[in-house]
């Protein structure tokens, strides 16, 4: 019991630089779901700059090179295309030890899944409703 009071503790203690970061490679949808704010969401909907997602990405490998980088918040990463597999492989290559996406998979075929691996993808989370 104490060590997950412990851990818990730890997990409310600030931290130089966050254990978990998203970053919103994309914020362009093809789904429309009904547990998502999505639809309803104001602000424009595109692919970020490469420019800026490389800045990004190094700060997170030179800062703290274990954090959980999910490339991933409303958008649907998958369609950015080839672009997702080259921002996989520069967070790996800059360091990154856990790279993350979560997707509505309704782009996945094996072709895109063997890529994803090949580029360092370290989990895959499908979420459908």
């Amino acid at each position: 019991m104490q060590d997950l009071l412990d851990k818990v503790e730890s997990t409310l203690r600030e931290q130089p630089f966050p254990p978990s970061v998203n970053v919103e490679t994309t914020s362009v949808c093809d789904l429309r779901c009904t547990m998502c704010g999505y639809p309803q969401m104001p602000r424009s909907k595109k692919h970020m700059k490469m420019e800026l997602y490389r800045k990004v990405i190094d700060e997170v490998a030179r800062e703290r090179p274990d954090c959980q980088v999910w490339l991933n918040f409303y958008g649907e990463p998958l369609l950015t295309g080839y672009r997702l597999f080259y921002q996989v492989e520069y967070a790996k290559k800059a360091g990154c030890r856990d790279v993350r996406m979560n997707t509505n998979a309704t782009h996945l075929d094996d072709e895109t899944a063997d890529f994803l691996i090949d580029a360092g993808l370290d989990l895959i989370v499908l979420s459908m409703d």
